[in-house]
């Protein structure tokens, strides 16, 4: 079997975040980890139908080896993308998805569920339209085997957005925005958008449109999770999840951002810690307070 191998391109994928990760870690006021790979090295092999890349990830585990990711695309094809995680050598995790896979992210060693044990957490970016896509998976090592911890999804793996509603608030000129294993909420006031000098001012007037208290006013967009970066909260270890949130008005027209920060308990499942909102047009973020009775 006649194999070409393309080229060897060096990346970095920590620098190409790197703007994004810093304005979050100053902003959001928790300050990211980033991911730990150092520079990427990506190997293409074409053969016959398929290519298949190599990501060199360093030495996640300090024992001297390099880890790597292999992924594998038909060629000419829109998917499905086939993805193996190689630790030491050993494939230890393999993945088919529906969508070609065109990256990989942040890959590091992290204990996210607190037992003194890190896990290997790592995202890849299938190729969607529209709007972006970042796939993650948490690996935890149990006896001689690393088993997948959960990734909050709906029907399939396509739809990875937490459990995040929009809602009209008690009062006509509120927005609450709630995540379903998180008791506390963000609640917004409407804005003026005729405000003098194109600010924006807070208003006491109703929501555009026929909302009552409880009724759905927005909804997370396609596809779910667009970035995810490790961070902390409150000095432990966790991951932050940004969604983009399109608030039904015609006050509010574009995309917001919503941050869910989340770690393990010891079962493997996963543990809401707090929620962060920005709005489109600015570049504070609004937390969360605890929810009304």
């Amino acid at each position: 079997m006649a194999q070409k191998i393309v080229g060897i391109i060096k990346i970095n994928g920590w620098a190409k975040r790197l703007t994004e990760v810093l304005a979050v870690c100053i902003i959001v006021g928790g300050c990211l980890v980033g991911n730990q790979i150092g520079e990427q090295q990506k190997e293409i092999v074409i053969s016959n139908d398929t290519e298949t890349e190599r990501y060199n990830l360093g030495d996640m585990d300090g024992n001297g080896q390099t880890e790597y990711i292999e992924v594998v695309n038909v060629i000419k094809s829109i998917g499905p993308g086939y993805l193996c995680f190689y630790l030491n050598g050993e494939p230890i995790y393999e993945y088919e998805d529906p969508l070609r896979i065109y990256d990989i992210e942040d890959a590091e060693y992290i204990d996210l569920d607190h037992d003194g044990e890190a896990e290997i957490f790592f995202s890849f970016l299938p190729s969607v339209n529209s709007a972006p896509l970042t796939e993650y998976v948490v690996l935890k090592k149990t006896g001689n085997d690393w088993k997948a911890l959960e990734m909050i999804h709906g029907e399939d793996m396509l739809d990875n957005a937490f459990p995040i509603s929009c809602c009209r608030g008690k009062e006509g000129n509120t927005v609450v925005i709630a995540c379903e294993g998180l008791e506390k909420q963000i609640v917004l006031t409407a804005y003026n958008e005729n405000s003098e000098g194109g600010s924006e001012e807070k208003s006491d007037d109703e929501l555009p449109g026929d909302y009552k208290e409880g009724d759905v006013c927005g909804k997370v967009r396609a596809w779910g999770i667009w970035e995810i970066h490790s961070g902390s909260y409150e000095g432990r270890s966790c991951l932050i999840a940004m969604h983009g949130l399109e608030r039904f008005s015609e006050e509010w027209g574009s995309i917001d951002e919503v941050y869910i920060y989340f770690d393990y308990n010891e079962e493997g499942y996963v543990n809401i810690l707090d929620m962060k909102f920005r709005p489109w047009d600015s570049q504070d973020f609004i937390g969360t307070t605890e929810a009304s009775k």
